[in-house]
């Protein structure tokens, strides 16, 4: 069934080639009805099970067509403790004897997803001497919710041209402190900025425009803005300006498509 799902996903770029310009997943443990592993080490099946298979192959699906994929986790992370589990390194393996919370669960899966997709295609190409072979798998975290740590980990689990990262304007929410520190940690050389959901409004933005704001691409420049701020210390100057022409260059370089003048 994963390989017929794959088969049918890469079919369907193929022949709309200049159209589709990445592929989409998401892996939601947000929901109640999503299994989750058991105390004594034992994984469930269900839903969860059902959304790795769809994430695998999705990604193995887009990295045949040559498109990017873009990922979206939830739950997002929650506040931090001095008791919280989720501070582990997202690419190691945790204990499995000890049940985690569902943002835990997504950000390991995660992990393991990407470790085995990301670094296959990678040894495959290396190892490929036909110029035919498909290139490495491209990927998109889009509008990151995670911890820094986290995404740190990720970052530099895999190599440059292979992993983005992708804010929006939560980064410019007062209390938003994860956000907060995830702009400033990430490389503008692996950042994208986003739109984000449709109550997303950057604060600037919704300051400036009242109850007529909402959301749309052309409040970019306010991400922008944010993350800037974030990034800006008294040892470094960070512009809005920098900002947008690194994530610019990047979201060109991952969805190269977008600019192929023979689509």
């Amino acid at each position: 069934a994963a390989a017929a799902a794959e088969a049918l996903l890469t079919d369907a770029v193929e022949k709309n080639a200049g159209i589709v310009v990445g592929m989409y997943c998401d892996l939601d443990y947000s929901s109640p009805d999503v299994p989750s592993r058991r105390p004594d080490g034992a994984t469930t099946t269900g839903e969860k099970d059902d959304q790795l298979r769809r994430l695998r192959s999705t990604c193995r699906a887009a990295r045949r067509a040559g498109v990017p994929v873009q990922i979206r986790t939830s739950p997002p992370a929650p506040p931090a403790s001095s008791s919280d589990p989720t501070s582990a390194d997202a690419t190691e393996t945790a204990d499995e004897s000890s049940p985690r919370d569902p943002y835990s669960e997504v950000i390991a899966d995660l992990g393991k997803v990407l470790l085995e997709e990301i670094s296959s295609s990678s040894s495959e190409e290396d190892s490929s001497e036909s110029s035919s072979s498909p290139p490495p798998l491209r990927v998109h975290l889009s509008r990151w919710s995670g911890r820094a740590e986290h995404m740190t980990a990720l970052l530099g689990a895999f190599p440059e041209g292979a992993l983005w990262v992708g804010m929006d304007g939560t980064a410019s929410f007062g209390k938003a402190a994860i956000a907060a520190e995830c702009a400033f940690d990430v490389p503008l050389s692996r950042l994208l900025l986003e739109t984000g959901g449709p109550g997303v409004i950057p604060a600037d933005a919704a300051a400036a425009m009242g109850r007529e704001a909402f959301c749309h691409s052309g409040l970019i420049p306010y991400v922008a803005e944010a993350v800037a701020r974030r990034k800006t210390s008294d040892a470094k100057l960070v512009t809005a300006e920098e900002v947008a022409r690194a994530a610019s260059l990047n979201a060109t370089a991952l969805y190269a498509s977008l600019t192929n003048e023979e689509t």
